[in-house]
């Protein structure tokens, strides 16, 4: 067995989740030596992954709002041959508040688009100065409409883009219960999932040092699925829960046509009931832990953690033949890190951070001729910094705490009442400031 299958890559899925969960801060279980020992191992085994990036967010994780100052750059296809896009704005998120307002502009074919957007759990307002005398708003907390909306999309269309529309402010306030109260709730049931394991001497396996301890528990699908059931129902806003979030979200993603293999939490559910037992080894030497084997329906990985001071720096994954599989190297040269990924021997992804500077480069495989993506990435005076070019297209953001959000004022169109005659004269207003087509007695521009 030399390449990755799907049950190979659920052995490796249950070997990261397993780790971060002993090496969490977690209170020790009944069998308090085994829990205890494992935990102190990992916790050593990865002493030091968090310095790779030396990036102190935890004012982000906790701020009520948030300011991100984005541009973009970059050419794209033409029937005159490549043209040169160019995007600057300036979103400010209100999570406690559960609003977002972003103002910028958009700049094409020898023409610029300002635009203003405004965003609430009911309504989202645009406004395009200079081209339009009015904002347009539209109501999604009802999906009754008449006029143009209901003859172009239908009471189905209108309910599909609601649904939309309605994920965005609870998504926006997730991102701070998250990581607030919500982190608690999962690490206690992470902790009760603990205290149901039983622990024996391994059979086989282990490092080759005389002096390795090996504990070994058995997860079964029952207990898999008793774990789901609580986790399920931790909310993660006011209004709701994991289960629920999933299922919204999985659902925008099959409107967006990127939908996976799952389609519903219940699903997850179902997967579980017939989950195969997961049989867990780990490998103490000295004061780390060495050695994970994670083993599925008779087919094991073992994983080895091989670096000299810091084991995590060396990873090496094997098969039952000891064919390595996958290989995780991170080699430090003063303030570089430098990551190397290979499978089967064949090297897939390079990475070199400079911890000083924040700078960065992905290399990416040779076979896919996409070449290097570079930037930066850090901290400056508290802010996020963070720099992408790829291709010949740019971007750059800088995210800080803090802002106001900006409310719309003035008139307002209602698309959910307008009739087709009003969205039409609106459509033909537009296109012909923006020299699309020329302007007509009803699509001209007041004088």
């Amino acid at each position: 067995m030399k390449k990755l299958g799907r049950k190979m890559m659920g052995i490796f899925t249950a070997t990261a989740m397993m780790t971060a969960a002993f090496a969490g801060n977690i209170a020790v279980s009944a069998d308090e030596g085994a829990v205890e020992a494992i935990q102190e191992g990992l916790t050593n085994t990865f002493s030091g992954v968090n310095q790779v990036f030396n990036l102190d967010i935890s004012d982000f994780e906790n701020a009520d709002q948030a300011t991100v100052d984005y541009s973009f750059t970059g050419m794209i296809p033409s029937e005159d041959g490549n043209m040169e896009f160019k995007a600057e704005m300036e979103s400010v998120t209100d999570m406690e508040g559960g609003k977002l307002s972003m103002e910028g502009t958009i700049s094409a074919m020898d023409m610029e688009i300002p635009f203003e957007l405004y965003l609430d759990d009911s309504h989202v307002v645009a406004e395009l100065p200079g081209i339009l005398d009015q904002a347009v708003s539209y109501d999604f907390s009802t999906d009754e409409a008449e006029g143009f909306l209901a003859e172009m999309m239908g009471a189905e269309g209108i309910a599909m883009l609601n649904e939309q529309f309605r994920s965005i402010v609870p998504t926006m306030k997730m991102q701070r219960d998250v990581s607030t109260s919500t982190k608690g709730k999962f690490a206690e049931i992470a902790n009760e999932f603990l205290q149901g394991l039983e622990f024996t001497d391994p059979e086989e396996g282990g490092p080759d040092g005389e002096e390795a301890q090996g504990y070994y528990t058995e997860i079964t699908a029952e207990k898999l699925g008793d774990i789901w059931n609580k986790l399920k129902e931790v909310e993660i806003t006011t209004s709701m829960n994991v289960e629920q979030y999933l299922d919204q979200l999985l659902a925008a993603q099959a409107m967006n046509g990127s939908s996976g293999p799952i389609s519903s939490a219940a699903e997850i559910e179902e997967m579980l009931k017939s989950a195969p037992n997961i049989g867990l080894s780990f490998w103490m030497e000295g004061d780390a832990c060495r050695e994970m084997d994670v083993t599925i329906d008779g087919e094991t990985l073992y994983v080895l953690f091989n670096g000299e001071e810091e084991p995590w720096r060396s990873i090496s994954i094997q098969d039952g033949e000891n064919n390595e599989v996958a290989s995780l190297e991170t080699v430090a040269d003063g303030d570089k890190e430098n990551m190397t990924l290979a499978v089967n021997g064949e090297e897939q992804l390079g990475f070199t951070y400079d911890k000083a500077t924040g700078d960065y480069v992905l290399a990416l495989p040779e076979a896919t001729g996409l070449g290097e993506i570079a930037g930066k990435l850090c901290m400056e005076d508290g802010d996020l910094i963070m720099t992408v070019d790829f291709m010949g297209f740019s971007v750059n953001l800088t995210e800080k705490v803090g802002g106001e959000v900006a409310e719309p004022e003035g008139e307002v169109l209602e698309l959910n009442t307008a009739s087709s005659e009003t969205v039409q004269e609106l459509m033909g207003r537009i296109m012909s400031l923006m020299g699309v087509v020329e302007a007509t007695d009803e699509s001209a521009p007041a004088a």
